[in-house]
């Protein structure tokens, strides 16, 4: 694959990609992917003016280089990426725009397993994530989610039914703060977030040609302290009960 951009701000970007799969078996496959492109930071971090900020400042172009390998095997999936990025371009703790100087790492890996044994599904997902300069970028060094269901069969066999409950958490980190004045997010040295599991529980259910959600999202708010903050100063949604109905028309 390849783009290339003519003309305008963003002239002289470009991204050259690849990818290889080779399918194991009816179920199993195996990837490998390769990136590499040159692009500019966004305008805004190249000029901006406002009431109370501005800057017009000549920026390095950002390059970026992927490698992505993974496999997938009878439920099981496995996979690194290692994202290099050269002149990565930021606001920082003190709301301004800067570009880091040589480059920075981002090294991942995911793994995800899910099983369906009788009426029983589960789901679990998780991924392991590392900055060589986490005074650039910050991430949580681990995030993932699970879920387990049951389903059956209702009132004679007419109405499916799914019931389960899921978690997701992440690790702690100082995650970027929010100025509602650029409408951007910064660094920020001072508060920490994460380290707290949303729970929901769920109801799925389909009649015919009609399906029925209903859903209990974060029913543990509140139970475990009010500590569950996205991003400093603005926390997560509180538990809320949604519910919804979709219904497939046939031509």
């Amino acid at each position: 694959m390849e783009n290339f951009t003519w003309g305008g701000y963003n002239s002289g970007d470009y991204e050259l990609s690849g990818r290889f799969h080779q399918f194991i078996g009816k179920t199993g496959n195996i990837y490998l992917i390769a990136t590499k492109g040159l692009r500019h930071a966004d305008y805004f971090f190249q000029k901006y003016q406002s009431n109370h900020f501005r800057w017009n400042q000549g920026l390095k172009m950002q390059d970026v280089i992927l490698a992505e390998a993974g496999v997938a095997f009878r439920g099981f999936q496995l996979g690194v990426n290692l994202t290099r990025i050269s002149n990565y371009t930021y606001l920082d703790e003190s709301m301004r725009a800067v570009q880091a100087d040589g480059g920075l790492a981002v090294t991942r890996a995911n793994a995800a397993w899910i099983a369906r044994p009788g009426r029983w599904t589960f789901d679990t997902r998780v991924t392991w994530q590392d900055v060589s300069r986490d005074s650039v970028l910050r991430l949580p060094n681990i995030a993932g989610k699970a879920s387990v269901s049951y389903t059956m069969l209702l009132f004679k066999n007419v109405l499916l039914a799914e019931t389960g409950i899921s978690c997701q958490y992440y690790t702690s980190y100082y995650a970027d703060a929010y100025s509602p004045a650029l409408r951007m997010f910064y660094r920020q040295n001072l508060e920490k977030t994460g380290n707290y599991p949303y729970l929901d529980v769920f109801v799925n259910m389909r009649i015919k040609r009609a399906r029925i959600f209903l859903k209990y999202e974060h029913f543990n708010a509140g139970l475990m302290g009010y500590t569950y903050f996205m991003t400093p100063h603005y926390p997560g949604a509180d538990a809320a009960l949604k519910a919804g109905v979709t219904w497939v028309f046939y031509d």
